[in-house]
């Protein structure tokens, strides 16, 4: 299933971030058999505190904003790792 929601950025992001920080706790909601299921009751016993629009804009501001410094960061790791494998390659791959 799939729930649409149409918000402004802000709030989009907000209410992203606030569903991410309780993955665990509707997880947890959703494990009732052997398979786990999201119904229109969990969903609507979802509660999400919103504070005033300044503070939204700024909550969602410092996560968006280390969430591209996290993506630059792995970027420069799998550089890092491509660039390991080819000095392996270089210092032990020697025909023999």
């Amino acid at each position: 299933s799939v729930i649409a929601i149409e918000l402004d950025s802000n709030l989009t992001e907000f209410v992203y971030y606030n569903l991410l920080f309780l993955k665990d706790k509707i997880l947890k909601l959703t494990m009732t058999g052997t398979q786990a299921n999201l119904n229109a009751d969990i969903v609507k016993n979802i509660e999400i505190s919103l504070p005033d629009e300044k503070t939204i804009e700024k909550i969602s501001n410092i996560l968006s904003s280390m969430d591209k410094i996290i993506d630059l960061h792995k970027q420069e790791l799998e550089q890092l790792k491509l660039k390991k494998k080819y000095y392996l390659n270089k210092i032990f791959d020697k025909k023999r």
